[in-house]
């Protein structure tokens, strides 16, 4: 569908507000490290993240993404009385139930007649939201409408792998196989045992630093594995 009424007014993103660096992380663990005959540089090495963003403890998907709502209200210029529907598409929600979207409504305190409702479809929902906003307001049902999204999940160490699964899990099947890419931090038995299992070839960059890769040859001697990692970089 053209639209011929509907252009992005703003768009806003919001980072966590304490970073930790694998640097920071390295130095607290100098001690043990240097016992052991570690160098310094192996963490970073071996996940490929330079630093993490951490939010307060207690913080929920709805708080951080009333904040970045907050900044696209005030970026856009616009009053907040006259947003005719929230969608929230994030994965990561407060509850099952009631709605994100509600949560947020409420914390931005927005007009009782705006609309809010959740779209979920793993990444894909933001794509989604933005299209469903779009044709309510080719339609003139409402005037403006903010999509919103915050993913956020407890720091258990496994929580980048436990989310890549659970989106990957909302994608529509497909008769296809489909491959995802991802650094050597998804190299674990488990998280490869998982993606193969909802009908995805693991990408991954493959680990052997002072240990074996769940990657084996049958995945990496094919072009394909060097086509994504090359993509993903």
């Amino acid at each position: 569908m053209q639209f011929k009424n509907v252009v992005i007014q703003s768009l806003a993103a919001i980072d966590a507000p304490i970073k930790i660096t694998s640097t920071q992380i390295a130095e607290r663990l100098r001690p043990a490290m240097e016992r052991l005959g570690i160098r310094q540089d192996l963490l970073e090495n071996i996940t490929g993240i330079g630093a993490r963003r951490v939010w307060d403890h207690g913080t929920q998907p709805s708080d951080a993404a009333t904040l970045a709502a907050e900044k696209a209200i005030a970026d856009a210029g616009i009053e907040r009385d006259k947003i005719g529907v929230l969608i929230n598409t994030s994965v990561c929600r407060d509850f099952l139930e009631p709605s994100t979207a509600c949560l947020v409504h409420g914390n931005l305190n927005l007009h009782e007649r705006c609309l809010n409702f959740d779209i979920g479809n793993a990444c894909l929902a933001f794509l989604n939201g933005m299209d469903v906003a779009a044709r309510m307001i080719e339609r003139g049902e409402v005037e403006y409408a903010l999509i919103v999204d915050a993913e956020l999940t407890a720091a258990t160490g496994y929580a980048e792998r436990d989310t890549a699964v659970e989106m990957l899990a909302r994608l529509p099947a497909s008769k296809r196989r489909r491959t995802i890419a991802a650094d050597k931090a998804y190299d674990t038995r488990d998280f490869v045992a998982r993606t193969r299992g909802l009908g995805f070839t693991p990408h991954v960059a493959q680990n052997t630093t002072n240990r074996r890769s769940a990657i084996d040859g049958r995945t990496t001697r094919h072009a394909g594995h060097v086509v994504s990692q090359r993509i993903r970089k």
